[in-house]
């Protein structure tokens, strides 16, 4: 009870202060507003519906963020508090009581207890606990002088509850998507609850417009010193769903389309299972032959629509074959490492296929030499997390390949490349598997060049020993745990 009787204590100086005139106050005019209605309770959905700096996959750090208002945004897909909740002004006196919890005022108490440390000004949110849905209760410290966040990676559709437990009384939540988490950016505030008071305790409940980050931000009139509150997330609606961080991006590979006589899609059966699940998952169209220059040139405005659709600060990108040539290219050249968090690679020929395939029907040479020259002029980014997957598929007569390779066997369609490609060692019929790695290797699938996006017409998983729909599930589960 002593942090709550500090409080009345200066809530009681403040109010005498006021009615003697002090001239010298810095604190907001939340005074003359009606006191604050009992409930301490909001309801918010989060904003767009996706961690610190893109590629920090622990979520920590700054969110570098000016804040912005507690004015809901029809946008953001977040309901608005009640009508009361906009009387419950008076509670906070400052920034964060007109709904700016990355506000620079400072509060009336900093001038009435001489003993106690100064905020010269009010810091950007700062992360304090990442929440997973569940009963149990995590500690976070709330930092001097600025507002503290409570992360949340939420599917599109769930419904989450969340609760602060300990709470100074002066303490309020803010609702945000995850616009909030862009550095430079001021998104307006999606939902609010009024300030805890004697109870000690907060309540806001988020529906996940999109998938990804959240934030719930903890604000106090009073920030001068270290606080420690208990907060958890208590799953409402949609407890079976998951999400990635940030939105996934499935970039097609060489000769790819959206849809093939628009009834095929080049990731069969992929994207749409995902959204259901929860995940928001695009997949952008470039040329179907062109060079990995121009190919990334039209992914670029692509992603940047997804990026501003949802809100996020990054993307992961999952691409099949020249898709992840085209994606480094992004990266590196393009300089796209700071709305890319990762890219995974599926059968890319990283290091070139030796015999000309393609070369005649594109403008992009895969001669070993020339991708090593490509390679050298597109290093790593560090922000950006690379992995690869390699794959190989066996000869209808192979048959000591295919009992090692859970009775793999090539599509009719690639007898002839994967024959071709035989003389260099295993291929999956267009790439050869040891030009697939890059970055952290993932490991291998059994399957030829077109099993691997389900192709062609793979109707059924049952037949065939490599099930892509699985394979694709698991890899943005992979992701999710990765912190990405």
């Amino acid at each position: 009870m002593k942090r709550r009787s500090r409080g009345l204590v200066v809530a009681a100086v403040a109010i005498a202060l006021a009615g003697c005139g002090d001239e010298t106050s810095t604190g907001g005019s939340g005074g003359d507003d009606p006191a604050p209605d009992a409930s301490t309770t909001g309801d918010a959905v989060g904003d767009e519906g996706a961690t610190s700096d893109v590629g920090d996959s622990d979520g920590g750090g700054d969110l570098g963020v000016d804040g912005g208002d507690a004015v809901a945004d029809a946008d953001d897909g977040v309901a608005d508090e009640p009508a009361d909740a906009d009387t419950a002004d008076s509670g906070a006196g400052t920034d964060a009581a007109d709904g700016d919890p990355q506000g620079d005022a400072i509060g009336e108490a900093d001038r009435e207890d001489p003993e106690r440390p100064r905020c010269t000004e009010r810091g950007t949110a700062e992360r304090v606990a990442e929440l997973e849905p569940g009963a149990d209760w995590s500690d976070a410290t709330l930092p001097r002088c600025a507002p503290g966040a409570l992360v949340l990676v939420m599917p599109r559709g769930a419904h989450w509850r969340i609760e602060v437990d300990d709470a100074p009384a002066d303490a309020r939540l803010f609702a945000y998507g995850p616009r909030f988490g862009r550095p430079g950016e001021t998104p307006p505030a999606a939902g609010r609850t009024e300030v805890a008071g004697e109870a000690a305790h907060l309540e806001l409940e988020l529906i996940a417009a999109v998938a990804g980050e959240q934030f719930v931000v903890v604000e106090r009139e009073d920030a001068r010193v270290d606080d420690v509150v208990r907060a958890r997330a208590v799953c409402v609606e949609g407890c079976e769903l998951e999400a990635t961080r940030f939105p996934v991006v499935l970039v097609h590979g060489y000769a790819g389309v959206d849809s093939y006589f628009g009834v095929l899609d080049y990731f069969y059966d992929i994207r749409d299972p995902l959204r259901a699940a929860g995940y928001d998952v695009y997949t952008p169209v470039m040329d179907a032959i062109a060079t990995s220059s121009d190919r990334a040139a039209q992914l670029a405005p692509q992603i940047d629509a997804v990026l501003d659709e949802t809100g996020a600060r990054a993307v992961n990108i999952i691409a099949h074959s020249q898709g992840g040539l085209d994606a480094r290219y992004l990266v590196s050249t393009m300089g796209y490492g700071d709305r890319v968090a990762s890219i995974t690679t599926v059968a890319t020929p990283h290091h070139g296929i030796g015999a000309a395939l393609f070369d005649f029907l594109s403008a992009q040479s895969f001669d070993p030499d020339d991708i090593e020259v490509f390679n050298a002029e597109n290093p790593d980014d560090a922000r950006v997390r690379y992995w690869s997957w390699s794959a190989r598929t066996c000869g209808l007569l192979a048959f000591d390949c295919q009992r090692s390779s859970s009775g793999e066997t090539v599509d009719a369609f690639l007898i002839a490349t994967h024959t071709l490609l035989g003389r260099f060692g295993e291929n999956d019929g267009i790439v050869p598997t040891a030009s697939m790695t890059w970055g952290e290797p993932l490991g291998m699938v059994f399957a030829d060049h077109f099993d691997e996006v389900g192709q062609i017409a793979d109707g059924s998983p049952d037949g065939d020993p490599f099930d892509h729909r699985a394979f694709y599930r698991s890899e943005v589960r992979r992701l999710r745990a990765a912190g990405f």
